[in-house]
């Protein structure tokens, strides 16, 4: 009887680093998605930055010497 607890016991201690080791992954896989869609956020906006400055229109010669 005392080896049966002492067994459930240690399942219970490898079960409780499983878990831990588990948070500790899905802890950090979600510190990485935040990474990956604030650089695709920051990639978005500096794309829509160069879209729209390409779609202004050229200024001249005189335009740009007489600002």
């Amino acid at each position: 009887m005392t080896f049966n607890i002492v067994c459930l016991s240690d399942q219970l201690k490898e079960k409780d680093l499983q878990i831990s080791l588990l948070n500790k992954n899905l802890d950090q896989a979600q510190q990485l998605q935040l990474i990956a869609e604030q650089r695709l956020t920051e990639t978005n906006k500096t794309l829509i930055e160069y879209q729209e400055k390409e779609t202004q229109p050229k200024k001249g010669f005189w335009q740009r010497l007489f600002k």
